[in-house]
């Protein structure tokens, strides 16, 4: 794959598979303790993640992840770049969610959005939108894995904000479980 983007210049797309495939790996050299393979695999997603936005700034799924990413990062040449792509990515969001009933997915990247820019207002009404959109349980799962992750570089305060959120992700998930959802 990175040979064909050598070779055509790659599209939005690409880019974000590309990035999804590093992020997989830095997820498993994370869980094996791998920081050396996690670190590269880290950077190689982040910079797939930042060419696909860059390629498609309409697009937010490369750019909610080049965020999930800088925030996992935490350093500050991170917070920098987060502090400038936050607000393209939130506008991304946005404009898709403007121009036909949000799909679940885009309601829990607004909610992530929320959740890093700690609109802890916003981040409670995304969350009741995302509930009420969600297909199945395993969906709410997976956002609540993916704030659990954005929480694990917050300060004490917003961690318990973050937590009151995916508390109420996970009443409803188990909900919908009981109900067949």
């Amino acid at each position: 794959m990175e040979k064909l983007v050598a070779e055509t210049g790659g599209d939005g797309e690409t880019f974000g598979i590309l990035g999804r495939i590093y992020k997989d790996r830095y997820e498993q050299a994370r869980l094996r303790n791998d920081t050396h393979a996690a670190a590269e695999n880290h950077e190689h997603a982040l910079r797939h993640y930042r060419s696909g936005f860059e390629k498609t700034p309409s697009d937010y799924y490369p750019g909610i992840n080049v965020v999930t990413l800088l925030v996992q990062r935490n350093d500050a040449a991170a917070r920098a770049e987060l502090e400038a792509i936050l607000p393209r990515v939130r506008a991304a969001v946005r404009a898709r969610r403007d121009e036909a009933i949000p799909d679940f997915w885009e309601l829990t990247a607004e909610l992530q959005l929320a959740v890093v820019a700690r609109d802890w207002t916003a981040a409670d009404e995304d969350a009741q939108l995302a509930i009420a959109a969600a297909p199945s349980a395993w969906m709410l799962e997976t956002t609540i894995r993916d704030l659990r992750r954005l929480g694990e570089q917050m300060e004490s305060a917003d961690r318990t904000r973050l937590e009151g959120v995916c508390t109420t992700l996970q009443s409803a998930s188990g909900a919908a479980e009981l109900e067949g959802v």
